[in-house]
């Protein structure tokens, strides 16, 4: 099993008044960062930690894991162990810096059970069949150097604060493969996930990319970009990302995406999870900063199409976007942009386009009456042609066409040619057309629709 494991200890206070001010000051909101001194410690531990062993005069530890077998025993060295047996690799000498690198035999794993603050690179790695393990109670700050690939039943599990660093363009990649998660806190409470540096961060897992417990935080910052998606659902609601509060903030761009489900899945999968009264705050300056896309189900049309989801957004409770940036969200089959099942959907400074891939008429956005304040926008996709009395969608191998008045109609195969050209009329009309990509223009309105 491909774990990072961090385990949190209670006793949570407030922040002062000087650690709030400090924190504003960065750009960042306090509540998104900080919920005690206890994380505080915690954060800037894991930032100054290399540092601190460099001071000390630490030894570097590299272990080449191309030189470990298991049934070989024997292995191990200062702050290491190596478990012949299981496999694993155990470092929990926190005085020193260790470097971990070379591409091991199926089987070998990492496990960190330091119980202070540690700090590892990972550098031009490649794990699979089992997940590594980091474990402990002090906060993990793990460096990614180069091309790291870890691939498990899990790729990365934390039962503490864990901050991924990657440095010049480096790529971390991680699978859970069947069931698994890319990466997944297990157990934990109010746990803060930081994914941050230049570089490209991929979670991928049957289950999830990215699953947080509980009220866990995930803060995507720097210039990092995370790509996060999953395959299989095994409930309507499970994401290609799930956590309860998250924060993508400087030049940082989350892509959350559902890919298609499995065959043994009807239902359509979920780009971004909010869980219980979620809170989202987004001040990366990219375009698309929080991009969250639904996946296709394996039955779609299905007989109760509307009990499908492929929502690029979902929250079960009362949602908050707020902060400076832009939040792209698109559904599909029957699934919203957004969808928020709580009493209270608020928007505060940021852009927010939702909208629905396949029908226009209705999906953009479900839920309680929006309040926006701040500067901030709602648009869909349906806007401009509600504007124009036209609405354009597909359903059931059907293109549908409804007008307030007589519209010319030309529809186009992705490649340009004409396939049907004539009026509609005032109200609702439908054209049954084979599954594809179509471009459809009525009057002076274009858009592209797919037909499934």
């Amino acid at each position: 099993m491909n774990t990072l494991f961090l385990r949190k200890t209670a006793g949570a206070h407030s922040c002062s008044a000087m650690e709030t001010e400090t924190i504003q000051k960065n750009g960042v909101s306090p509540k998104n960062l900080i919920r005690s001194r206890r994380n505080l410690r915690l954060y800037l531990a894991g930032m100054f930690a290399a540092l601190s062993i460099m001071a000390a005069g630490a030894a570097t530890i590299t272990i080449d894991v191309s030189t470990l077998h298991k049934g070989t025993a024997d292995a191990g060295g200062t702050g290491w162990t190596f478990n012949e047996t299981s496999g694993a690799i155990n470092i929990s000498g926190a005085d020193n810096a260790y470097i971990v690198t070379g591409v091991a035999e199926d089987g070998i794993y990492i496990e960190v059970s330091s119980s202070v603050n540690q700090t590892i690179t990972l550098k031009n790695l490649s794990l699979q069949q089992e997940s590594n393990v980091f474990t402990g109670e002090g906060a993990l700050t793990v460096f990614i150097e180069g091309t790291v690939n870890l691939k498990g039943y899990t790729g990365i599990v934390a039962e503490n604060d864990l901050t991924l660093t990657a440095t010049d363009g480096s790529v971390l990649n991680t699978e859970g493969i069947n069931y698994g998660f890319g990466l997944r806190t297990n157990n934990t409470y109010e746990a803060r996930i930081t994914v941050n540096g230049n570089g490209t961060f991929n979670f991928k897992g049957g289950q999830g990319g990215i699953k947080l417990s509980g009220f866990d935080e995930l803060i995507i910052t720097g210039d990092a970009t995370v790509n996060a998606s999953y395959s299989y659902n095994g409930s309507k609601y499970s994401a290609a990302v799930e956590c309860y509060e998250l924060t993508v903030a400087e030049h940082a761009k989350l892509v959350a995406k559902g890919e298609s489900a499995s065959e043994d899945s009807p239902y359509g999968t979920t780009g971004l999870y909010i869980g219980m009264s979620g809170h989202i705050t987004v001040t990366s300056d990219r375009p698309g900063a929080i991009t969250a896309i639904g996946g296709y189900g394996a039955e779609y049309p299905h007989e109760d199409q509307y009990d499908t989801s492929g929502d690029g957004i979902h929250c079960p409770y009362a949602l908050t976007i707020a902060g400076t940036g832009e939040v792209v969200a698109r559904g599909v089959e029957a699934g919203y942009g957004i969808s928020v099942s709580g009493s209270r959907f608020t928007i505060n400074g940021v852009w927010v386009d939702a909208y629905n891939e396949d029908r226009k008429d209705v999906f953009a956005y479900y839920g309680p009456t929006k309040t926006i304040s701040g500067g901030g926008k709602f648009t869909t996709a349906n806007d401009v042609l509600e504007a124009s009395g036209i609405k354009i969608w597909s359903a059931a191998g059907e293109l549908y066409v409804s007008s307030t008045q007589p519209v010319e109609i030309e529809i186009y195969s992705i490649s340009g040619q004409l396939v049907k050209q004539q009026t509609f009329g005032i109200g609702k009309t439908s054209v049954i057309l084979p599954n594809g990509i179509y471009i459809v223009k009525a009057g002076n309105t274009v858009e592209k629709i797919a037909v499934r």
